[in-house]
């Protein structure tokens, strides 16, 4: 809080007056703010988006192998093992999807500190290798259970539609 570190440089011994530009400070916060709500919709956003295009890749390979599915039924198959590759289909079509956003972030990231390296010290852009590695791995997961929702979407609408 900025009104904290105001207030400690106030009573410092030898400092006679502190100015602040809170207008600016809370401008900038607000800014902030209202830029962390926008990228978060444009994160569900692109989440939903993710899982409509897996679910309608799913859809077309359905559709695709549906001589296969139809003998695999009349041999007995069950409803899992049918279903089973499409659902590690999806999966493995999010786990990619992850591992080039994953790639892209450290690859702009790196250009980005190399860019800027003539900025002063005190202005740290590089990110800490654990930080990135924990990112990393959400976005890995949300991938994967991105592909996973949208198999899963794809075959019930499947199932709907052949009933």
């Amino acid at each position: 809080d900025y009104n904290t570190i105001v207030t400690r440089l106030e009573s410092t011994p030898g400092v006679q007056k502190v100015t602040s530009a809170d207008d600016a400070i809370d401008a900038m916060i607000a800014l902030r703010d209202g830029l962390q709500v926008m990228f978060w919709l444009l994160a569900v956003a692109l989440g939903v988006a993710a899982v409509a295009l897996i679910a309608n890749t799913i859809h077309m390979a359905i559709y695709a192998r549906r001589e296969e599915i139809e003998i695999m039924r009349l041999v007995g198959a069950s409803n899992w093992f049918v279903r089973t590759p499409f659902l590690i289909e999806g999966a493995m079509e999010g786990l990619i999807g992850g591992a080039l956003a994953v790639t892209f972030i450290v690859v702009a990231q790196q250009l980005a500190v190399d860019r800027l390296a003539d900025l002063p010290d005190w202005i740290n852009l590089a990110i800490e290798k654990d930080f990135l590695l924990r990112q990393g791995t959400l976005v890995l997961l949300f991938g994967v259970l991105a592909g996973l929702v949208g198999s899963s979407l794809s075959l019930a609408v499947h199932r709907t539609l052949r009933s």
